[in-house]
């Protein structure tokens, strides 16, 4: 007498979009082929697909699916099938977590090329052994597509995808390509840095060719501009493995991080300048400083209002209690207006800014607004205070007792 049949569901992945499509089919239909010979049902509605994402990551939607179910109370199948250990993970210690969790849960798990199950004494040593080979294999391919770029690059052909500016031509029956000179996209990057060097800011600059519907783009933004602005290329300077991505454990997410500048590879090129030297140098001494760091001299983005203002201590006005800046205005204030200033019962009513007071002194007519902690309260050296109230978006005006005319809302 057969033993009962129990129901499994089945996990299948591919890792790219050059994979073929039948690939997960494939990985499914094996499952299915094992399902039958060893008195399994495969459960129609768990089957469970990741396409276009790597084995690295433990961040997958189907197979976080399929775990949260194996973990509820009450799972609807008692196994889940892979093709191959890969398939599931090709991190060994994602995959002999995977292992001990649906373990603990009293889920079997079953890959059926490499006839591994959870259930034996000897899984978790081999999925380590097959992870390890995994991982391996993996490192393997990063450093062959790392090898295979460099070689690219030093025979002069392109490496990456469009470039504005470049239309690329076939090099080769091996398939690379070659950069040549768009010139009428040249003629708009030129443009561009001419309008840099001639004083325009990023967002003049987007603004400006959006307004002329130029060519190239759907739509110019200042970070396209800024983008164009530093790209070596046009000056005629290939510059290649600057950086390198790096996968954050447990998830599919990378991020980049800057190599030594002695691991750059740097080829001049310049039948492909499309800018001046002179011109590029102009913009980049202009680009830093605008954007040099605080420790170097200069606040990054924007100029200080000190750096522009007519009047010599703009922006030197600090809150003496928090530290923070004291936005002001001057203006005279006669009586009906501090009367109506004192009548407003609404926030949104308020003027921006709070009118200067001294304690037991008149309304000098002057503005401020202390853009620090809503609880400040800045005081002369004498102790009295100097201002009646402050703003906060999150809460109303606050006055001094003495100073409240009314209650504010």
């Amino acid at each position: 007498m057969g033993s009962a049949v129990r129901n499994a569901a089945i996990y299948a992945r591919v890792s790219t979009q050059m994979q073929s499509r039948s690939s997960i089919d494939d990985q499914v239909r094996k499952c299915r082929q094992w399902a039958e010979l060893h008195d399994f049902q495969i459960l129609e509605g768990h089957i469970y697909r990741d396409e276009t994402l790597s084995g690295v990551g433990y961040d997958r939607p189907s197979l976080k699916l399929v775990l949260d179910l194996a973990f509820s109370i009450a799972p609807p199948f008692t196994a889940i099938l892979v093709d191959d250990t890969s398939r599931l993970s090709r991190a060994t210690e994602n995959a002999l977590t995977i292992f001990k969790r649906l373990n603990f849960a009293g889920v079997q798990l079953i890959a059926v090329s490499q006839g591994i199950s959870s259930n034996d004494e000897q899984s978790e040593t081999l999925v380590t052994v097959h992870g390890l080979v995994d991982s391996l294999y993996v490192r393997e391919l990063a450093k062959k597509t790392h090898r295979g770029l460099e070689g690219t690059v030093l025979r002069r052909c392109h490496y990456g995808g469009a470039c504005f500016g470049y239309k690329s031509v076939s090099a080769g029956q091996d398939g690379s390509k070659r950069l040549l000179v768009d010139k009428s996209e040249a003629r708009i990057v030129l443009r561009i840095f001419e309008m840099s060097d001639a004083g325009y800011s990023l967002k003049r600059i987007a603004r400006k060719f959006n307004e002329e519907n130029v060519v190239g783009r759907e739509q110019w933004c200042p970070t396209g501009i800024r983008s164009t602005l530093k790209n070596e290329l046009y000056k005629g300077l290939v510059i290649w493995n600057r950086s390198r991505f790096v996968r954050v454990p447990g998830t599919n997410k990378r991020r980049r991080k800057m190599r030594d500048q002695s691991e750059w590879i740097q080829i001049e090129r310049p039948e492909l300048a499309v800018v001046p030297a002179e011109l590029w140098n102009r913009v980049q001494a202009r680009l830093n400083l605008h954007g040099a760091k605080p420790a170097e001299g200069r606040r990054r983005g924007l100029f200080a209002r000190g750096f522009t203002s007519p009047y010599l201590f703009s922006g030197l006005l600090k809150c003496g209690e928090c530290g923070a800046n004291l936005i002001v205005g001057t203006g005279d204030l006669p009586p009906p207006a501090v009367q109506r200033l004192a009548a407003i019962t609404s926030a949104a009513a308020y003027p921006k800014g709070a009118t200067l007071f001294v304690e037991g002194q008149s309304p000098r007519g002057v503005f401020i607004l202390c853009s620090g902690k809503p609880s400040c309260r800045p005081r002369l050296p004498t102790g009295e205070a100097l201002f009646s109230g402050y703003r906060n978006p999150e809460r109303s005006w606050a006055c001094p007792p003495r100073l409240r005319a009314n209650p504010t809302s």
